[in-house]
């Protein structure tokens, strides 16, 4: 199991299977907790989310996304975007936006917005844009309060992206020095507080630490192993 949403009263849990077969989605009785049936995507089904109608899978290993109908519950589309997809964000126009770790070593990580409009359509280019990042990438990103703004990492340091730009940012946010690499990533959506994780490699508890969005340092404290990620509520 991978990641998981809700919609329309049914859960949808990605999962691997395995390295070599492809991924798919679980569809689970929420009353019963039981899985009712399953729908095949490409490999390494990874992130999804359910927006307008329609369910959008990332498959991490390799440059997909897989859109499905959860009313007749099948792929009606697969998406060529960057290699490695990952976590998706909604900007303040509805459009959804993928970010992509990139190939290895391949230095070609990219943002790539959809226009979910396209979404029935096979024959339809769903791509808006694709912004270069000109780097490897984590797959996790996180989206500020105006949903304007799309921040990412890299190692230890934090780059921002506006959603009207066409290139990639040229220097970093900031770059914590007390990190080796960053983990996870979260923005609060009252106060547009960043929130990133640092693992330390899974020896011990890990860290949480808080910044504004203009990279100043707020707050840090312990939390448990392996964080990587929030939900604000």
């Amino acid at each position: 199991p991978r990641y998981f949403t809700t919609y329309n009263g049914a859960g949808y849990l990605t999962e691997w299977v395995s390295f070599t077969d492809p991924g798919r989605v679980a569809i689970i009785d929420l009353q019963n907790h039981v899985v009712t049936e399953s729908i095949t995507t490409d490999f390494g089904a990874e992130n999804i989310i359910a927006h307008q109608g329609k369910l959008y899978v990332s498959n991490n290993f390799t440059n997909t996304v897989s859109v499905i109908d959860p009313v007749n519950k099948k792929v009606i589309k697969t998406i060529e975007v960057g290699d490695s997809p990952g976590e998706f964000l909604i900007d303040s126009q509805n459009m959804l936006w993928v970010i992509c770790a990139g190939a290895y070593q391949a230095e070609d990580g990219v943002l790539v917005q959809l226009d979910p409009a396209k979404s029935d359509d096979e024959s339809a280019n769903s791509i808006l844009k694709t912004v270069e990042l000109n780097a490897n990438v984590s797959s996790k990103a996180a989206i500020n309060k105006a949903k304007d703004k799309i921040f990412y990492y890299k190692g230890s340091s934090v780059y921002a992206v506006n959603t009207s730009d066409t290139e990639g940012p040229t220097s970093a946010v900031f770059t914590e020095s007390k990190v080796s690499s960053f983990y996870g990533i979260g923005i609060d959506p009252e106060t547009d507080i960043l929130y990133m994780t640092d693992s330390k490699s899974f020896a011990g508890n890990g860290t949480v630490y808080q910044y504004s969005l203009a990279g100043v340092a707020m707050d840090d404290f312990e939390v448990g192993v392996g964080p990587n990620s929030f939900v604000f509520r």
